[in-house]
């Protein structure tokens, strides 16, 4: 045998020893996730969590890099933190106590590393958990997530294509023919699936009916009129009027691919034929659609619904020049911090009760505050003069908030210039505070 065919062999083999060693430990990792869960049908209660939370302090016990920046912090807590508790929260509505204590690992690590101490927050965790455009930093709240992860249970069961067993077993032993929408959440029914019920309200208005055939989609509860819930637009005498039972379908108002009336009774019944959307004629042989709106394939996915579904805030005008394209994260992470004026400058102290000499600490003359320690001071005006000449600054007296606010309306845009000048101020503020 050839000796170039036993290399190609052996790189076979080990290439293929190799995938498969990946494979197992993808295999171990999902089996593992899998025996974490607990296997109950009551209430899931704090205790039952344990692993959960202790699996996430353990990754940050076992972290043994003491030199990570707040922007590395940040990114360990999105990528890996947040991530843990993903499967769970796809899975089960967490108790309020176990989303607290694995907020409060999130906070402590945050402030203060490895170190996890609960105390010396810089800037407040509501303001944390924003959207970068909205003022944060981009980590989300686990509360409003859960929630809006959990909407793909209502998805797959309203929409499910494939069949699953689990959808198959909740119209068999829950529904047993009852609207979705309108079932009553009866006592004995299990925590889970009351869970579920309390979150239509969230799924409803993103749900949308697309009439094909009529079989499948309820006349009077889903959502496929611009009335709808015509059970909710209408009356209770209304329907009892129409003779039309409350359990029917769409189809009741086809016949020969075009929107009749009802024969049954004609009257208050034009005005809901009339509404109906010209472009949407019905479809003989092709099944009803159910879409989510506002999506740009029409299919649920929890990026998109948490877009839509989370509490917004209003938009900073500041978040460009902090949050831009190709940033180095450290840099941005503390330019974030000193535009709200979060920094430990000497007033910040003394407003927590730390005293001590209130002096800037690069010129040790007058008090140190967020204006006069990038502005004012004699020490970092020159540097500031230095870097205006260098980026084609026009050289300015202004305070800290005119800074921010002139160079969030001039270096508005993607130029390079414009980049040039953001990288250099978030650069100079950040050598500055480190000095």
């Amino acid at each position: 045998m050839k000796t170039s065919t036993i290399k190609f062999l052996f790189r076979s083999y080990f290439l293929a020893s190799k995938g498969f060693l990946k494979l197992a430990k993808q295999f171990q990792s999902s089996l593992w996730n899998i025996w974490e869960l607990p296997l109950l049908s009551s209430k899931l209660k704090t205790v039952y969590c344990k692993s959960l939370v202790d699996r996430i302090t353990s990754k940050v016990r076992h972290w043994t890099c003491r030199t990570l920046s707040y922007a590395g912090q940040v990114q360990l807590i999105n990528s890996v933190l947040f991530s843990i508790q993903v499967y769970w929260a796809s899975l089960f509505l967490l108790p309020g106590q176990v989303i607290k204590n694995v907020e409060q690992i999130m906070k402590s690590f945050l402030r203060s590393g490895l170190d996890m101490r609960t105390t010396g927050a810089k800037v407040a965790w509501d303001q944390v958990c924003l959207p970068k455009k909205e003022g944060g930093s981009g980590i989300k709240r686990i509360t409003e997530w859960n929630k809006i992860a959990l909407l793909k249970h209502i998805w797959n069961l309203c929409n499910d294509l494939d069949g699953s067993i689990w959808s198959t077993w909740i119209r068999s032993n829950l529904l047993r023919g009852r609207n979705f929408w309108t079932i009553k959440t009866l006592e004995n029914c299990s925590w889970a699936w009351r869970k579920i019920l309390k979150l239509r309200s969230l799924a409803w208005p993103k749900m949308k009916y697309i009439i094909e055939d009529g079989m499948t989609t309820s006349l009077w509860f889903d959502n496929w009129h611009p009335y709808s819930p015509l059970a909710d637009s209408y009356e209770e005498r209304f329907i009892y009027d129409s003779s039309i039972e409350k359990n029917v379908k769409v189809n009741v108002l086809i016949h020969n691919l075009e929107w009749k009336i009802p024969t049954t009774q004609a009257i208050g019944w034009h005005p809901i034929v009339e509404a109906i959307p010209s472009n949407s004629n019905p479809k003989m042989g092709q099944k009803d659609e159910i879409v989510w709106l506002d999506s740009s394939n029409h299919r649920f996915s929890v990026k998109v619904a948490w877009e839509q579904l989370r509490i917004h805030r209003q938009m900073v005008e500041w978040h460009d020049i902090v949050w831009f394209k190709n940033v180095v994260p450290r840099h941005s992470f503390l330019l974030w911090m000193a535009v709200q004026h979060k920094l430990t400058t000497q007033d910040r102290l003394h407003r927590f009760g730390i005293h001590g000499p209130n002096r800037c600490s690069l010129y040790l003359r007058n008090n140190e505050d967020h204006n006069r320690l990038f502005f004012e001071c004699s020490y970092t005006k020159a540097i500031w003069w230095d870097v205006c000449d260098r980026c084609d600054i026009p050289r300015m007296t202004k305070g800290w908030d005119e800074w921010i606010r002139w160079a969030t309306i001039t270096w508005h845009g993607k130029s390079f210039v414009n980049f040039s000048r953001k990288l250099s101020f978030a650069a100079t503020v950040h050598h500055v505070w480190q000095e």
